[in-house]
């Protein structure tokens, strides 16, 4: 059934590429990862559970509505219009931006790095992960108030900066500012969020080519394996613990599947929606409507190794069973193919949006990042709507 499965995926990636000519469309780069996933999955050692239960006939759904439906809307979905085509984005707005990432980040990256190298110098870097995810009851986050929400203005800024700004120092400074704010969570998915998307738009704005995505992508695996040493800190003897080459691809890229086919059971969730319609929970639960929302941070599982992520099918499989896997591949479908239709047309917020949605394609093998992280989607959809929004020009793209 898996072999089945991975001939579908390599089926639904070649028809998309061949109906869009285009590495980056939404039903080429969602089946083509996932294509990449099973083949790694059956040729690597099989150290995991061998995949015998729900995820081939699952994955095969979602993927299927989601390149058929996607497809369908970028075909039925009118080109962009004149004035988004020529919509420039507010320079004061886009200042703003910069200005409050700029003095704001370095406060908090200094605060966040003083109390992990007070509180434990050998293995710093481990204490920064623990302390972002909070496994740890003993490791709490530094308070920062309304300044949490200048982390998702940052990201978005990176965007803005690369596409309508000339001023290089600026442009670096961003760069750099997010680069370390990833390295403060010790987590490989927010480089990658920040490293694909800035290639992205480097790539559709033709500064780089593929070959340059390719040579990125060998420099991410390399200082990924770096990052995990020191998330592993030391040994008994001191010593930095050695990464494991096949240890690190099954982890990082094999053990969601195989969790999700052991471990999830449909129609299994404490209350309606529970995990899909977390934010609404969440925001009814601080006006005492309702109970407290799930946890975000998914309990760990033995597959024999341990992993606390099962793909993005999660939430809507646990939620409504197979119903909720057409259901959300179509809404996926519709808001991936809207956006990609309006941005291949010469569409100018899009592109921003689509560029940030990007990185939920490339990361469902690991886990669903929209639905049950909607308040940080609301959060970079308003800051990169605004300047839009405000906006007075009609040319003009560059700001100092």
């Amino acid at each position: 059934m898996l072999v089945a499965t991975l001939l579908l995926m390599s089926l639904l990636t070649a028809y998309g590429y061949y109906f869009s000519r285009d590495l980056f469309a939404p039903f080429v780069i969602a089946p083509g990862v996932w294509c990449f996933i099973l083949l790694l999955y059956v040729i690597m050692p099989g150290s995991l559970y061998p995949i015998q239960n729900h995820f081939p006939i699952c994955l095969s759904v979602w993927m299927f509505c989601f390149v058929v439906i996607s497809m369908i809307v970028s075909s039925l979905v009118a080109p962009s219009s004149d004035n988004s085509c020529k919509a420039q984005p507010n320079k004061w707005v886009l200042r703003a931006y910069v200005t409050v990432s700029i003095v704001f980040v370095p406060i908090m990256l200094y605060v966040l790095i003083k109390q992990a190298f007070l509180e434990d110098p050998e293995n710093m870097f481990r204490y920064l992960r623990v302390m972002n995810t909070g496994a740890d009851e003993n490791i709490e986050m530094p308070n920062f108030g309304v300044l949490n929400y200048v982390v998702s203005l940052c990201y978005v800024t990176l965007f803005f900066v690369m596409i309508y700004f000339k001023n290089k120092k600026v442009i670096t400074a961003i760069v750099i500012l997010n680069i370390l704010l990833a390295l403060v969570t010790m987590a490989k998915t927010n480089f990658l969020c920040v490293f694909l998307t800035s290639f992205y738009i480097l790539y559709h704005r033709n500064i780089i080519k593929k070959k340059h995505m390719v040579y990125g992508g060998i420099g991410f695996v390399l200082f990924a394996f770096v990052l995990q040493s020191f998330r592993m800190g030391t040994n008994s003897s001191g010593e930095v613990e050695a990464v494991d080459t096949n240890d690190f691809f099954t982890m990082y890229l094999l053990t969601s599947i195989v969790a999700f086919d052991y471990y999830t059971v449909p129609f299994s969730a404490p209350s309606f929606g529970a995990n899909t319609l977390r934010f609404l929970y969440a925001v009814g639960h601080s006006i005492g409507l309702t109970e407290e929302p799930v946890e975000t941070i998914l309990p760990f599982v033995g597959v024999p190794s341990f992993t606390n992520t099962y793909t993005n099918m999660y939430p809507f499989y646990t939620d409504f069973g197979i119903y909720g896997l057409v259901l959300f591949a179509a809404i996926y479908a519709v808001i991936y193919g809207f956006l990609y239709k309006k941005m291949q047309t010469g569409g100018q917020m899009s592109l921003i949006l689509y560029a940030i949605l990007l990185n939920f394609l490339v990361l469902e093998f690991i886990g669903e990042f929209i639905f049950t992280n909607m308040s940080l989607q609301i959060q970079y959809l308003f800051y990169a709507v605004v300047p839009f929004l405000l906006s007075v020009q009609t040319s003009g793209a560059k700001t100092d």
